[in-house]
């Protein structure tokens, strides 16, 4: 069909729009007011490219890959897809389950098939929502007892879930003895790696689990691993690992239980299916063999989770022997020509993708060098850089690979504030600033501060804002150090940070110890030993930093207006799917430490995880994309040029190039 037909089709299969008016006349006679276009200033379907609409007016009867650049609207597609294919159902038997990997992507479709179908809920017998949601679901939680011999209570038989990183005493009863490095190792802290065939480490420590991956267990080892596991399964807890294996096992060894499930869903689409692991497709694959068709949709360029043992080549390969027809989504509505020409140029070849979007800019791909040392002052210049050129910088945010790389872009992870007193002041500082960034950053050097002087006898976890050992839920954590940083701005003594540091030393010694007692309850269910936290909080040591007592407190923090907590700062994995207008990407100012962080590892093997990182996070952007790389001697800047970059003025330097 053309483009036209195409559209003329699904306006009356879809919309039920009446065959006498056209899809314009439709939506400006009555589809703006009500049904799909409700709120759109056009007729939704014209909107839709070819590509899309007959992916969507696809046969369910065959297995397809549908191959979906950045910004092509795959998203919508897997919408109007699911409402189509929802609303023409007639079997009287099963129905389609349309899976993605988070809550929020299961979240988006289910509101795209709920508009584009005409209905409030897409319920029975259809399921949309995360993969490993369904499984527990529809595998797990019925079947799993089959396993483990799991009792149940009052007849229910489903499994409770423990997070891999949980350390409730109760786990105590599903353990193993102590090990040398990492002492006795819980139940949840481990599973069953079907592809390997061996156990694989994920506890709270990647240090012990490091360790642990690359011991060889003796068969006493072993014994006592399945032992701890067994019992664990057997009273009904399992992690998200485990209810995999579950589901797998189940699935390998019960040939009526497969049939069952492939009749009970005929059609599984998975939505950004470059994330599938090996056991997951060998899951799906068990199904396909019992007359279940599956679609798959995704980018395998931005399969970026191989710690989970996620790869995109095996993902194609189970492509290729499957038997899925392909197909492709080559506009991409997100970002202009010039940004998708450098990001086509990252990974291996792929289809010709056009951008949609128009260009605002004479150059939408920047590079810029920093100096070592200077790159906390990045954000700054950024954001006076997005301001210039007429974009919005609620719409912008900075990214990078690692971890070490954003402390050294936050204010909470600047070198400056390294005293204690310090960083209390810039928690409360940062707090009253408020902003997403900003508030993310006094929760660090709240819960550093209070870690330091009231947990000092165990370790604490920085990527969870400095979470102790002793305390075994980060999130109530989290919200024990947001309660306390409402109680000191609540303080007028405390909040107000203009008296000297001898003067708001006196209003911390006086009240803050109260403040944080007062919320300690929030914790009671998930301390260890509660009675000794806090010990140190108590004590009169608060005393000014040495050599500024008669200094202002909001003096001694540096130059506060660049922590205005406006641009957001944050890793790749975090705005993968995401929206901006403007991306700022920061290279580690060095190799060491990193495999797939730093500029050079991005230029390497177009293949790897370290391309595909780069690739994703220069694929958010609308309007503009930076690249922020370290100054180097001798650096060879023009690989950048061949990508589409251009070099501006240096930050601070002595370039003169510009844009």
């Amino acid at each position: 069909m053309t483009h036209e037909r195409l559209v003329e089709w699904f306006a009356c299969q879809v919309c039920g729009k009446p065959d006498r008016l056209t899809p314009d006349e439709c939506h400006a006679s009555h589809g703006g007011q009500s049904g799909v276009c409700s709120g759109y200033d056009h007729c939704r379907i014209r909107e839709k490219s070819e590509e899309q609409l007959e992916y969507a007016k696809s046969p369910i009867d065959q297995s397809i890959f549908l191959k979906a650049c950045p910004g092509s609207g795959k998203t919508e597609v897997v919408g109007l897809k699911a409402a189509y294919e929802i609303k023409n159902w007639s079997r009287e038997v099963g129905g389609i389950a349309v899976l993605t990997f988070t809550n929020n992507a299961a979240s988006v479709i289910h509101e795209r098939v709920c508009q584009f179908a005409g209905i409030e809920k897409a319920g029975y017998p259809h399921f949309i929502g995360t993969l490993s949601s369904w499984l527990q679901g529809y595998v797990a939680n019925p079947f799993a007892h089959l396993l483990t011999e799991y009792r149940g209570v009052d007849g229910d038989r489903s499994i409770r879930l423990v997070e891999a990183d949980c350390d409730s005493s109760f786990l105590k009863r599903f353990q193993t003895q102590a090990y040398p490095q990492s002492g006795p190792i819980k139940a949840n802290a481990y599973s069953w790696d079907c592809e390997e065939r061996r156990y694989t480490f994920h506890s709270r420590s990647r240090h012990v689990d490091m360790l642990q991956n690359k011991k060889d267990f003796t068969a006493d080892q072993l014994k006592e691993l399945k032992d701890a596991k067994r019992s664990f399964m057997s009273h009904g807890f399992a992690s998200h690992q485990d209810i995999e294996f579950i589901c797998h096992r189940l699935l390998e060894e019960c040939i009526p239980l497969r049939e069952r499930i492939s009749h009970r869903f005929p059609l599984i689409v998975v939505d950004e299916c470059q994330d599938l692991s090996w056991t997951e497709m060998s899951i799906l694959r068990q199904l396909q063999c019992h007359s279940t068709v599956l679609h798959f949709v995704g980018d395998l360029n931005q399969a970026i989770y191989e710690f989970k043992k996620v790869s995109p080549e095996k993902v194609g390969l189970f492509v290729q022997k499957n038997d899925f027809r392909d197909m492709a989504l080559t506009d991409n509505f997100r970002s202009c020509q010039g940004i998708v020409d450098t990001c086509r140029a990252l990974v291996p070849a792929s289809d010709n993708t056009r951008g949609i979007c128009p260009s605002k800019l004479r150059s939408p791909c920047v590079f810029v060098t920093y100096k070592s040392g200077m790159i906390s002052s990045l954000p700054a210049w950024f954001e006076q850089f997005v301001r210039k050129r007429g974009l919005d910088i609620q719409k912008a945010a900075i990214v990078a690979r690692g971890w070490s790389t954003i402390a050294k872009l936050r204010p909470s992870g600047s070198s400056v504030i390294d005293k204690y007193q310090e960083r209390l002041a810039m928690s409360i500082h940062l707090w009253k600033v408020g902003g997403i960034q900003a508030m993310t950053d006094a929760l660090a050097y709240m819960g550093r501060f209070i870690s330091e002087k009231g947990f000092s006898q165990y370790r604490s976890n920085s990527r969870e804002y400095y979470c102790p050992d002793c305390v075994s839920s980060s999130v109530r954590w989290r919200l024990f150090l947001a309660q306390v940083l409402d109680s000191c701005i609540g303080n007028t003594n405390i909040a107000n940070l203009a008296p000297t540091w001898s003067a708001w030393g006196v209003h911390v010694r006086n009240n803050f110890a109260a403040i944080v007692r007062s919320h300690q309850p929030m914790l009671s269910t998930c301390v260890v030993e509660p009675s000794k936290p806090f010990h140190d909080l108590d004590s009169k040591t608060f005393r000014a930093p040495l050599g500024i007592a008669s200094k202002p407190v909001i003096a001694s923090l540096g130059d506060t207006s660049a922590h205005t907590g406006i641009i957001r700062i944050t890793t790749i994995h975090a705005v993968k799917g995401e929206t901006m207008e403007a991306i700022m990407l920061v290279s580690a100012p060095s190799k060491q430490g990193t495999s797939d962080g730093h500029w050079h590892q991005w230029l390497g093997d177009p293949s790897s995880e370290a391309a595909r990182f780069a690739y994703v996070a220069s694929s958010r952007p609308q309007h503009l994309l930076v690249w922020a790389v370290p100054e180097e001697k001798n650096a060879d800047y023009t690989r950048l040029e061949k990508l589409g970059f251009v070099q501006h003025t240096q930050v601070w330097g002595n370039s003169r190039a510009s844009t």
